[in-house]
């Protein structure tokens, strides 16, 4: 009974957010106005191809724990990873999961300690690198998008100034 008490009392903080938030006469009519969702077949579509996204992704973090010397079954990185990504999602700023995954590392390799951090900082730079290239990829083949808004030509040239 008690460990219930606790999803109740947050589902009606949320149930009493909601109507405060939806009190609102604008506010709801902004949230009528929205568009309609997606069809169904696109959404199917969008979740395999996030899921793509974050398998290699895992994948990725587990080839730089191996080059990091850190050897964790696939089962083991795949908790890891996605752990990080848990609290990356809830915490602020674009660190946190990277430091959980460096902490975890760090007390189950104390021997390996730096060879985790090692993995964690590999696999951030690569992401790093697969984005500015599909920066610049974007920038060079579709440049004539970009220059129709001032705002993302802008934003363009801002982001391949950072391109090494």
């Amino acid at each position: 009974m008690r460990r219930h008490v606790g999803l109740v009392l947050r589902l009606l903080f949320t149930a009493a957010a909601l109507a405060w938030l939806f009190r609102d006469g604008t506010l709801r009519a902004q949230v009528i106005a929205l568009p309609t969702p997606p069809r169904a077949g696109w959404l199917v579509v969008a979740w395999l191809v996030a899921g793509l996204v974050e398998l290699a992704s895992l994948l990725r973090f587990w080839c730089c724990l191996h080059l990091a010397g850190v050897s964790l079954p696939l089962r083991q990185a795949a908790a890891l990873h996605f752990s990080g990504l848990f609290t990356s999602l809830f915490l602020p700023g674009m660190a946190g999961g990277d430091a959980l995954k460096s902490g975890l590392l760090a007390v189950d390799f104390p021997h390996r300690r730096h060879g985790g951090l090692l993995a964690v900082l590999m696999d951030r730079l690569s992401g790093f690198i697969v984005v500015t290239a599909w920066i610049t990829l974007a920038g060079w083949l579709r440049a004539d998008w970009f220059a129709q808004i001032p705002v993302a030509a802008s934003a363009l040239r801002a982001a391949l100034a950072i391109d090494p």
